[in-house]
């Protein structure tokens, strides 16, 4: 299938900022798989649960304001 969009920026976040991400959802209980930097399937998964135990939309997307919501 064909992508509609261009390809852009994807929420500005360092690897870094993805792996404190891991750790404080990992801190939280959630399986994330590891803390490696990465947002693979299993931390988009519980970025989604998250989200959805906050009252937020389930994005599954990591981003600059879920990396502060959860330091």
């Amino acid at each position: 299938q064909n992508f509609s969009g261009s390809w852009g920026p994807v929420g500005d976040l360092h690897r870094s900022d993805i792996a404190a991400l891991q750790g404080a959802l990992e801190a939280k209980g959630y399986d994330v798989g590891s803390a490696d930097g990465l947002p693979g399937f299993k931390t988009r998964r519980s970025i989604g649960r998250w989200q959805e135990k906050n009252g937020q939309a389930a994005t599954c997307f990591p981003d600059a304001g879920l990396v502060a919501a959860l330091k």
